[in-house]
């Protein structure tokens, strides 16, 4: 057997991380070997190159024409990616720019949701006080 393409794809999200990738060889076989016997070497150094690039993809299991010879692949991942922000963050925040600023990560996380609409309106509520301390108002 002897490879004589391979082919590499992949395409990223917004962020520049690979979304799903591609890799393929393809192989003029020889009358020595089985050509099943040159498919599963093939699938072997590709399967090697995979899991050597992805190391945060665990694997259990293989497919072989169609079937699974074990359990399917099993992909591990975070259920939730860490975003470094807590309620302590959102709380310790005293301008409205600052603190719109965390608005679209925290978005649908409750108690982080929760600490923001709170700091939020606190700040809104010192700054009208504020605008009416300036101008003599007492309310608006």
């Amino acid at each position: 057997m002897r490879i004589d393409r391979v082919k590499y794809t992949a395409h990223y999200d917004e962020y520049g991380n690979v979304k799903d990738q591609w890799v393929g060889l393809e192989a003029v076989i020889d009358d020595t070997e089985s050509p099943e016997r040159q498919l599963d070497a093939i699938k072997k150094i590709t399967d090697q190159w995979y899991k050597a690039n992805n190391p945060h993809v665990q694997f259990e299991g293989t497919y072989i024409g169609g079937h699974a010879t074990q359990q399917p692949p099993v992909l591990y991942s975070q259920s939730e990616p860490e975003i470094g922000v807590t309620p302590e963050v959102i709380m310790s925040c005293n301008d409205l720019v600052t603190i719109d600023s965390y608005r679209l990560i925290i978005k649908g996380k409750g108690e982080l949701e929760a600490a923001y609409v709170k700091r939020r309106a606190e700040i809104v509520d010192a700054e009208k006080k504020e605008i009416l301390n300036r101008t003599g108002n007492r309310t608006f």
